[in-house]
Parts: structure tokens; sequence; C-alpha cells
């Protein structure tokens, strides 16, 4: 079959197929598009029964072997039609049909090519990241699209306002928490639109809170604000993304960072713990950038709170 449109396959395509055999089992058909991609309808299922007479679509149902026509209705392929996204209709496309037997005889009637005049619906994928720290307005929205086209998104929310053109990525930074519309339009299709709602979250306080166990010199962390921690205990490092945890103090060296943590700027303090000395502080810095926080701990509970997110030393 030969086309002559241009247009570019954003979504995916149908196959409309009409075939007269005895043997349906014996068949392996394909089709293979201008570009050489080769996607398999089928191959060997539906064993005694004969003929098809189908709309293969990879949003129709799982094929049900009936009695005649073997295959009906609109079924998905055993592969993905979706694998022709983004090349060029033009040209000509084969419809291949091997019959593994040679004594059972068919036809193929006819067959035909429905483009979908739209992307498919998750062609964009969208990303977004929540604000860091209260009141740093600084959330983020990315997308990114299956197909290459020239598409123009219009975005919405919080007195922010943009039209942008793109053919297969797109962010936006420095958002403020709240609900955003993006609308995404093609050029080349003046019907389609396709609209998301998105939230951008806020941050809470960055909280720590803190209990020295006297009875067996443990200091127990209990952390909020970051997704990952760095803890370096005389030289023993120890990456975790629990809120919850314990450390065994003895003399030494304690650091505490986020995973994000600039190196230089780590607090490390020397400590010393023994059974008659349990009640001298411990000073520990909790950075999770741009959050710095310092905290005396004493063996009482403590809970330390910090909003917003400037440096406090």
């Amino acid at each position: 079959m030969h086309i002559t449109d241009e247009d570019l396959i954003a979504g995916g395509l149908s196959l409309s197929l009409d075939i007269t055999h005895t043997w349906v089992s014996d068949l392996t058909i394909s089709l293979t598009s201008p570009s050489g991609t080769t996607v398999q309808i089928i191959s060997g299922i539906c064993d005694e029964v004969q003929d098809i007479r189908a709309i293969f679509s990879d949003t129709g149902d799982h094929i049900n072997c009936n009695n005649n026509p073997a295959i009906g209705g609109t079924v998905k392929p055993s592969g993905s039609l979706t694998d022709f996204r983004g090349e060029s209709l033009k040209g000509t496309w084969t419809l291949t049909v091997r019959d593994a037997h040679a004594e059972d005889g068919g036809s193929i009637n006819s067959f035909s090519i429905t483009r979908c005049p739209a992307p498919a619906p998750d062609n964009f994928h969208i990303k977004v990241t929540d604000e860091s720290c209260k009141d740093t307005r600084d959330g983020h929205i990315s997308v990114n699209t299956q197909v290459n086209l020239n598409y123009q998104v219009d975005f919405r929310g919080e007195n922010t306002a943009v039209t942008a053109d793109f053919s297969e990525n797109w962010e936006i930074g420095n958002l403020a928490p709240g609900t955003y519309a993006l609308c995404f339009t093609i050029a080349d299709n003046p019907v389609f639109i396709q609209c998301f709602d998105v939230t951008v979250a806020p941050s809470g306080d960055l909280s720590v809170y803190t209990r020295v166990n006297a009875s067996d010199n443990n200091l127990h962390l209990s952390l909020e604000g970051g997704r990952h921690y760095i803890i370096e205990l005389n030289g023993t490092s120890i990456t975790t993304g629990d809120k919850n945890i314990s450390l065994p103090l003895r003399s030494g060296k304690i650091r505490l960072s986020s995973e994000q943590t600039n190196p230089a700027r780590a607090y490390t303090k020397r400590i010393s713990i023994s059974p008659l000395t349990m009640w001298s502080y411990i000073r520990i810095r909790l950075q999770i950038l741009p959050v710095l926080i310092s905290a005396v701990i004493f063996p009482e509970s403590s809970v330390y709170r910090y909003s917003p997110c400037l440096e406090n030393l």
C-alpha cells in the first residue's frame, strides 16, 4: 500500500484486516513501514478456526478466538503499533502474511491503515518538583514528549502566564506552591488540544527532635525536611533515608549533613562521652541546602524547628 500523506505519526495506527483462511493458526502476519520498522500482528494463534475480520489497535481488547471469524472486533496485536510513532506516513507500507502449511489455502481480501489524529494520551510526561523549603518559591515543572512535533504550551497559575514553543522538552522553574494549568497544542494539527492540572506542593518547616539515652550512650535523632542524610561518626559514614536513627556515642567526631551538602560546609565536632560526663552537651549542625540549623543537645529531649530557610548559625 502506497500513502502520499506526509504527516508524522504522532499517536499511533490501527490496521483493518480481512483475510480468508481455513486455519488461522498457520499464519504469521506483520506490518512494515516505509522507514523499515516491522510490527508483528499475530503469530500461530487460534487453532482449528478460520478467517480474520478485525481492526488491530493498541487500545483494543485482547484477542479471544471465536468460531467465525476466528479473530474479529477491535483487538490488540501481538506487537505494539506505537513503534511507528515519529515516522512519516508517506511511502509504501507492506503487509506480510506467512503460511506455515501450504496445503491450506487462503487470501488477503483487504487491508487498510488509519492514523490516529492526535498524540497518544501518554505522549506528555510531566514531572513536578515541589518547593524545597518554605517560602523559597523554587518549584519546578518539566515536560518530555515521546514524539517530536511543533508543540505550543500555554502555562498559567499563581500569577504566572507563559506561552512557549518547543519540540521535545520544556521546563519552567522558580514556581510558588499552587495549582497550575498546562495546555498543549500542535502547529500542524489545529484541532488538537490536551490540558493538565498539576500542583507544586509547599515545603514544611525544618525540624530536628533529639533524645540522648544515658543508659546506653545513644543519641536518637528524628529528622524532618530532607530526603537523604549522610552521618559520619568516627570516620564511619552512613547514608540513610530514614527519618529516625540512633547513633552510639563515644569519644571522637560526629558529622551530620544532607546528601546534597557541600562537604566543605558540613559541621564537625569532637565530643567526649563517659558515664561521668553524660551531662556534657553535643553540638550538631544539620544542613539541607539551602538550610542550616545548629543545635545544642542536652540529655533531655529537645525539639528544634527552623523557618524560613535561611542560614541560622
